[in-house]
């Protein structure tokens, strides 16, 4: 796992310099280890940050048309909802109240991961039409 860290903050690294991305991917490991308090994994990353992601990158290249278009957009959605799900995962006990403590694990863990059911048979019916 350290070599695909290794390999994302060396392509960040090119894009906002080397401070920066050593702060961005210690953070992104952070949430990934499931230190990161349940509602701002789940709600920041893994519903608005979907939807952003979907908005101003996916979507526009769907609308563009072309195979190759979407295979890219797979391409980048794909690890950024496989670190999400995995940590929200990680973060299911770190919840303020006890009373829901053991529940937000199994149900937002599902509903995340019927969200991205539901995104990968919308791309693949939308890549067969």
């Amino acid at each position: 796992m350290t070599k695909i860290w290794q390999t994302f903050q060396f392509y960040i690294a090119k894009l906002v310099g080397d401070d920066t991305s050593n702060r961005l991917v210690a953070y992104l490991k952070y949430c990934f280890a499931g230190k990161e308090v349940l509602w701002k994994v789940f709600w920041l990353y893994g519903v608005v940050g979907s939807l952003v992601l979907s908005m101003f990158f996916v979507a526009p290249l769907a609308a563009t048309g072309g195979r190759l278009a979407e295979s890219i957009a797979l391409l980048v959605i794909s690890p950024y909802m496989v670190w999400v799900l995995k940590s929200i995962w990680q973060s299911a006990e770190n919840i303020e109240k006890d009373d829901f403590k053991g529940v937000p694990k199994a149900y937002l863990t599902l509903a995340a991961k019927i969200c991205a059911i539901f995104g990968a048979i919308n791309f693949f019916l939308a890549l067969f039409a």
